[in-house]
């Protein structure tokens, strides 16, 4: 083929590879001599990715190709594909070892972006031979400033650490673009080992901050790092109270994390404030206590000089966060201690009992209960009480210890107007509808702000036994409408709760055509959302109109032929007149049409 005229060898193909591209990176050695004997190839050529034949053959640890093309004058070893590796990088990145050999006694190849590399990796033979190199920068940096030793302390590079620490041209205390240095990034990323080799050095300050005030210090302190802890702390100049750019302390992030035995070390500093606050406010205390650290709110307590009873920007206290958490022991802990109030509030008004009632903690409410000044009754800024959030989330036991509290108001509302039993019945909380059911003073007929009652929001939820438990009292009004006009049998008949619908048309003073104030039906409603359970249920009641009309002159048959209920449609059809008027005889084919 080569020896045809009309042949060119350097033919680019849509990819923009050349056949010495190919060649190159399959290795077919014969063919890339071939065809660098033909003066019209390029041995440079680059496809659209700069991507050269000898990118190709030392990515692809082809050694002849590599020594080939390497022999060819003009041929650049160190060109850089559009991701900015080079030869000598994708051979190093392979492990392609005889290649990088090769490549490194070209002269002009740049060596530092493989000393970073193999920093990163751990790639300890690569290290030694470009150190060995004598020329090389053992502290160039990439694009985020970081140096080999960065890279490798970080990583947790230990040999690497070592071969670059004996260098007596490198700065062991490097900064990359974030301030971070070799000891701050091997402290964050838990080497323990490295640390101690870079504390060892000289130049190395172990006091150093990067760009969020953060130090090896903090970081150690953080991850729970015992020794490092200790040996830092030893360390001349180290701060063990300095603050990060959130005001977090050493002895705040330990605390925090339930680092028990780093607890231990800071608090033996005498330059400690056991009760530093970050920018939130929070405390050690605080911040133990509501991450449920029981060991280290002992040891927190246990000290003379901290305030058991802090306040984090909130207003919440450790009592208060530990009752929200449902850390149960440590409310214990807390109660235990003199100047802990029990009734506590925070900004949203919330205290202890508020949370460990919406919880449903039954130890810790009795606990509480037990605690001169208590208010049982107290509200938060939503005006909701112990007892609204124990019943509205089905806490029967913590309900019958609150209803059994003496000034307890067990029909108390919140800001709109919902009482236990109203909240207790929308969610289904079949216990606890039983308990308040058997209060004197629970009126069971209660009306929100919008004129929903109990018996209203359990039937538009399906909640049959609430709704059977809500019919059984003389008072209820099964017919209640709320302010939209909406009675429980138009909201039941809406939902597709049949059950429910069942229980409501089987009570006398039921009305099954009444109309919200949009003069909708219960059967329209139920038709117009496909419901043909309960459309059947109405269309069997003595007296029902299955032509009602509401404001817009909509029937129950009209909506659902308009929404595609083909079922309910056909079942209403066929109880209308069979002598068809124009209007019914349009509805049929209306429903021919759609159908």
């Amino acid at each position: 083929l080569l020896a045809q005229d009309a042949v060119n060898p350097d033919f680019c193909n849509e990819d923009g590879r050349t056949p010495l591209s190919w060649a190159a990176e399959n290795g077919h050695e014969t063919v890339v001599k071939l065809l660098l004997a033909q003066d019209a190839v390029n041995p440079n050529f680059c496809n659209e990715d700069s991507r050269t034949p000898l990118s190709w053959a030392a990515d692809n640890g082809h050694e002849a190709v590599v020594k080939l093309l390497l022999a060819q004058d003009g041929v650049n070893p160190d060109s850089r594909n559009k991701y900015g590796q080079t030869s000598l990088l994708l051979a190093a990145a392979k492990r392609h070892d005889t290649i990088v050999k090769l490549l490194l006694t070209q002269g002009s190849v740049d060596q530092a972006p493989l000393l970073l590399l193999a920093a990163e990796n751990g790639r300890e033979a690569v290290v030694k031979l470009l150190l060995a190199q004598g020329s090389i920068d053992a502290d160039s940096r990439n694009m985020y400033g970081q140096t080999p030793l960065l890279l490798a302390a970080g990583n947790g590079r230990e040999a690497v650490v070592k071969l670059l620490l004996a260098q007596g041209r490198i700065d062991p205390d490097s900064r990359n673009m974030y301030g971070q240095t070799p000891l701050l990034l091997a402290a964050a990323k838990r080497h323990d080992t490295i640390v101690k080799l870079l504390l060892a050095k000289n130049g190395v300050n172990p006091n150093s901050h990067d760009d969020d005030d953060r130090t090896p210090l903090s970081w150690a302190a953080e991850n729970g790092r015992e020794v490092v802890v200790e040996l830092l702390l030893a360390q001349d100049g180290v701060n063990p109270d300095s603050r990060n750019k959130y005001g977090q302390t050493p002895l705040l992030l330990a605390a925090k994390n339930g680092r028990e035995a780093v607890v231990k070390l800071l608090l033996a500093q005498g330059r400690i404030d056991p009760d530093s606050r970050n920018m939130y406010g929070q405390t050690p205390l605080l911040l133990a206590a509501g991450n449920g650290r029981e060991a280290v709110v002992k040891l927190l307590l246990a000290q003379g000089r901290i305030d058991p009873d802090s306040r984090n920007m909130y207003g919440q206290t450790p009592l208060l966060l530990a009752a929200a958490k449902r850390h149960d022991t440590i409310v214990k802990l807390l109660l235990a201690q003199n100047g802990v109030n029990p009734n506590s509030h925070d900004d949203d008004d919330r205290t202890p009992l508020s949370w460990a009632a919406e919880n449903g903690r039954e130890v810790v409410v009795e606990l509480l209960l037990a605690q001169d000044g208590v208010n049982p009754d107290s509200r938060n800024k939503y005006g909701q009480t112990p007892l609204l959030l124990a019943a509205w989330n089905g806490h029967g036991a913590v309900v019958k210890l609150l209803l059994a509290q003496d000034g307890i108001d067990p029909d108390s509302r919140n800001k709109y107007g919902q009482t236990p039993l109203l909240l207790a019945a929308k969610n289904g909380r079949e216990a606890v509808v039983k308990l308040l059911l058997a209060q004197d003073s629970v009126n069971p007929n209660s009306h929100d702000k919008f004129d929903r009652t109990p018996l209203s929001w359990a039937a538009e939820n399906g909640h049959e036994v609430v709704v059977e438990l809500l019919l059984a009292q003389d008072v209820v009004n099964p017919s209640a409408p709320n302010k939209y006009g909406q009675t429980p049998l138009l909201l039941a008949a809406e939902n597709g709760r049949e059950a429910v619908v069942k229980l409501l048309l089987a009570h006398n003073d039921i009305d099954p055509n009444s109309r919200n104030k949009d003069s909708q039906t219960p059967l329209l409603l139920a038709a117009w959302n496909g419901h043909g359970p309960v459309v059947k249920l109405l269309l069997a009641q003595d007296g029902i109109d299955p032509n009602s009309q509401d404001l817009e002159g909509a029937t129950p048959t009209s909506r659902a032929i308009e929404y595609g209920h083909e079922a309910v449609a056909v079942m209403l059809l066929d109880i209308l007149p069979k002598g068809p008027s124009f209007v019914y005889e349009r509805y049929l084919k209306a429903s021919r049409h759609v159908f």
